[in-house]
């Protein structure tokens, strides 16, 4: 069973997985952000070095803690419906729902 966003709707299903889709941001809305980004990106490279992470590592790391934040509550019950044996985690910040979950790190 996967979790994941509805961007990857339709990209697993066909690979025999079974997949469920965490609620989000509007498809659309999300593909005008990248889109929008793309176009700001000469802009930000021509800046000092400095000044480019202040326009983008700041702003995305505050909205990937934003996003993981509003997520929480969901992961919290897709956990306890699927009740899951092995959690693999593809996030650049970690999620107390998923720590909660008292699974013990594996050591080789």
């Amino acid at each position: 069973m996967f979790v994941v966003e509805r961007c990857l709707k339709g990209k697993l299903e066909p690979l025999g997985f079974h997949v469920c889709y965490l609620e989000g941001e509007d498809e659309v809305a999300v593909k005008e952000l990248r889109i929008k980004r793309f176009e700001g990106l000469a802009s930000i490279l021509a800046m000092e070095p400095i000044e480019q992470i202040e326009h983008t590592h700041i702003p995305f790391y505050r909205g990937a803690i934003q996003k993981t934040k509003s997520r929480d509550a969901e992961l919290r019950e897709v956990m306890a419906a699927i009740k899951p044996d092995v959690i693999v985690v593809d996030l650049i910040l970690q999620c107390p729902a998923l720590v909660d979950q008292g699974k013990q790190p594996r050591q080789n």
